[in-house]
């Protein structure tokens, strides 16, 4: 039996279980509360990390090869994939856009370093003049059963010396060694050029040919040149249809309905069945487990990749990601080409990737590159590249949250309360309502306008942030921050005899007082704003204005002197 040049600890390996690795005290500041409410630094621990793992990439998960087919087809990008030369790159980009037969034979050159277009050229002649010889023989006046013995003969003697498990197609036109993947495939080249229809049959460990699929059906084997091709006779048909009426898969109608040929068609080659184009994938596919039995998961991975272009089957997928993940576990990467892994394998959700898995493989590159390293340049490159890959809408806005909120706390730690809070503001933008980050933007909104003293463009900050967040409303540190911008736009607009702006930000703020009993206010802030108020009024001769005024602000500020004082005033009056 040929394993596709798989040895045995490969073999075993498919089927393995996979381990995925995935203050200042100042009363007449009106920020120093809101400032207050959030310690100096945030530490990373501080965001909502419960589902992510710090010191482990991906999380343990049981993978069983189910053989599920992905859904999406864009597992593997063909401009993300790492080819090991122009040569191979420039043949799979003009197969991936034409699909053009004539450059399978060079694809399977590939995995030959020194292989070039010359190198491609050469061994098609070789093929073509080994079919040119058998046409100028005659060999289509020949039976079909006669016509498969001498092709099977003349390709052996030509090509075919010695079956080994670990070769490449090249090794066939260097040392005559190979395999059944490799022997099926130049039989196939054979037959094309005589226009002898095939079909190539796949099972778990083997490849091989059937010649004129449902007429003559002889089967070309490829493991060993003593007994490699097989004709069927009608007694070796009726004997198998005999077995399977016995086991009862046949029944009764069926036998009466369908000739024995055509029972024998549909159950005795009830193999999947391949295009040569997925035969050359099983190529990349055999020379990937090769490296990983040299402990190259790096190159396994790379080589599975190609192996996924040109057969999208489920041990493809299901290596895709269990390399992927190994290599992303076990290997040191740069962080660029890490974060190109990363995203590659945020596809693999099928096969049991999860989005918590990825979000903790990019917190540690945040922790690497961001935490510990300060270089926001190749973080932001390296999420950017993430990103691009990620093909999950919703994980992508997480890491984007992610990303956003972690730029901003490093930036808030490092005293940057200006630049952190465009990385709050988009982060705020995924996550509304997150409480945590609500608290953090409300101290670096307070730190910026703390040495701002007219009132105008505080308030007025203050109100765009609210129509952009409403959340912010849920903040009882941002809303004592909102309730005292209003108590010093009313008490400026008074100083200068506004009284239309005066009454409507005295309205604003005593609305927003009385929603909430549990606001931080500065006493001597809003003692100030009603003095002022009143003292408008009592200039223009309104006395009983004034007093509700004070009276009203000393229902706030009961112990505020000014007030008190400003009261007495008025009553000796």
């Amino acid at each position: 039996m040929c394993f596709r040049g798989i040895s045995p600890s490969s073999f075993r390996y498919l089927f393995q279980i996979a381990k995925i690795r995935f203050k200042r005290e100042s009363d007449n500041d009106l920020f120093d509360k809101a400032i207050q409410s959030t310690p100096n630094k945030v530490s990373f621990n501080k965001f909502d990390v419960n589902v992510f793992s710090m010191k482990h990439s991906l999380f343990l998960l049981i993978v069983i090869f189910s053989g599920k087919l992905f859904s999406q087809d864009s597992l593997v990008r063909i401009n993300e994939v790492n080819f090991s030369s122009d040569f191979e790159r420039e043949t799979f980009v003009k197969f991936n856009k034409s699909g053009n037969k004539e450059l399978l034979l060079p694809l399977l050159l590939t995995t030959y370093d020194l292989a070039n277009t010359e190198t491609a050229k050469q061994i098609n002649d070789k093929i073509s003049s080994l079919t040119d010889q058998l046409l100028s023989e005659g060999i289509r006046d020949k039976k079909n059963d006669k016509k498969i013995k001498i092709v099977y003969h003349d390709v052996h003697t030509a090509f075919l010396k010695k079956y080994q498990e670990e070769v490449h197609f090249q090794d066939i036109f260097t040392s005559g060694n190979y395999n059944c993947v490799t022997a099926s495939a130049l039989f196939a080249f054979v037959f094309e050029k005589l226009d002898i229809p095939y079909e190539i049959k796949e099972e778990p460990t083997h490849v091989y040919l059937l010649a004129y699929p449902n007429s003559s059906n002889i089967l070309v084997e490829t493991t060993t040149p003593l007994t490699g091709f097989l004709a069927f006779d009608d007694r070796f048909k009726q004997n198998f249809i005999n077995v399977l009426k016995n086991q009862k898969i046949i029944g009764s109608s069926e036998l009466s309905s369908k000739s024995t040929d055509e029972l024998f068609n549909a159950y005795y080659f009830k193999k999947e069945k391949l295009a040569l184009q997925q035969l050359v994938g099983v190529h990349f596919y055999n020379d990937a487990l090769f490296k990983r039995d040299k402990n190259d998961i790096k190159g396994a991975y790379q080589q599975m990749e190609k192996a996924y272009i040109l057969y999208k089957a489920p041990k493809s997928e299901y290596l895709l990601m269990h390399f992927g993940v190994e290599l992303i576990s076990k290997e040191k990467l740069q962080p660029k080409d890490k974060a190109l892994l990363i995203s590659k394998i945020s596809r693999y959700k099928d096969q049991g990737i999860t989005s918590e898995m990825i979000k903790g493989e990019f917190i540690n590159l945040t922790n690497d590159l961001l935490t510990r390293d300060n270089n926001k340049n190749l973080y932001k490159e390296c999420y950017q590249v993430i990103n691009r890959g990620i093909t999950d809408i919703e994980l992508s806005k997480e890491i984007s949250y992610i990303y956003f909120y972690e730029n901003g706390r490093i930036l808030y730690n490092q005293g940057n309360f200006t630049s952190a809070k465009p990385y709050f503001e988009k982060a705020l933008a995924i996550q509304p309502n997150n409480s945590d980050l609500i608290g953090i933007f409300t101290t670096s909104i307070a730190n910026t306008l703390r040495n701002e003293r007219r009132a105008k463009p505080i308030s007025d900050s203050l109100e765009v942030y609210i129509k952009k967040f409403p959340a912010l409303l849920l903040n009882n540190n941002f809303n004592s921050m909102i309730a005292m911008s209003y108590a010093l736009r009313f008490g400026e607009a008074y100083q200068k005899s506004n009284r239309v702006e005066g009454e409507t930000y005295k309205s604003k703020f005593e609305e927003i007082i009385s929603s909430n009993k549990d606001l931080s206010i500065t006493p001597s802030l809003v003692g100030s704003a009603y003095a002022s108020a009143g003292s408008f009024y009592f200039k223009l001769g309104q006395k009983k204005i004034a007093k509700e005024l004070i009276e009203k602000g000393l229902e706030i500020v009961p112990e505020n002197f000014e007030l008190r004082a400003r009261l007495q005033m008025i009553n000796g009056h």
